[in-house]
């Protein structure tokens, strides 16, 4: 009794050599394939995610800068403004 796998239309036989070889083949192919498109992603999430970190620190150092205007200018600025203008006037 033939195996219903392997037997053809006309009742041929399939030569499994030439079948697994040409399936190990795509196999490889695949594998290839998958692989070349997992680097791509990995490629495109570490730009990612550069970017979100750029972003981030971008506005961490907006914020402190945001700050920094805001406060009292530092007294250590005062000493070299002139002597005949107060405080106010130079800062």
């Amino acid at each position: 009794m033939e195996d219903e796998t392997t037997a053809l239309a006309d009742g041929q036989q399939w030569d499994l050599a030439k079948v697994g070889a040409r399936w190990q083949q795509e196999l490889e192919r695949a594998q290839r394939y998958f692989k070349s498109w997992h680097d791509r992603c990995v490629k495109i999430e570490k730009i990612y995610l550069d970017q979100q970190s750029d972003q981030t620190n971008a506005a961490r150092a907006g914020a402190r800068s945001k700050r920094r205007s805001t406060d009292a200018p530092s007294t250590s600025h005062a000493i070299w403004c002139d002597a005949d203008r107060s405080f106010s006037e130079c800062c």
